[in-house]
């Protein structure tokens, strides 16, 4: 047996999002307000990057996470699209 990823991409709710704080140590705030105003205006191209925690079940988002904060604070959005990963230990694939 071994241990696989999964990938996907989905829209998932603010209310399981977290900025992932063992990945990415960058502090968000400096980068928030500047992007609030150019996400009005302009398109966001890549989605965020998370990995899907299951202690908390929550998406911790380790890449992409300030545009995340300015999609949700900025945007007044209740869900964000976002690449996640989940990893699987013992699955036997055949």
């Amino acid at each position: 047996m071994a241990a696989i990823t999964i990938t996907f991409f989905h829209e998932v709710e603010t209310k399981f999002i977290e900025n992932d704080e063992v990945i990415q140590l960058r502090p968000l705030e400096p980068k928030i307000l500047p992007l609030l105003f150019n996400l009005k205006q302009a398109v966001q191209l890549l989605p965020s990057l998370g990995r899907i925690d299951p202690q908390s079940k929550t998406v911790q988002i380790f890449d992409g996470q300030h545009k995340a904060v300015a999609q949700i604070v900025g945007n007044n959005r209740s869900a964000i699209s976002c690449f996640k990963n989940i990893r699987h230990c013992g699955i036997l694939i055949r």
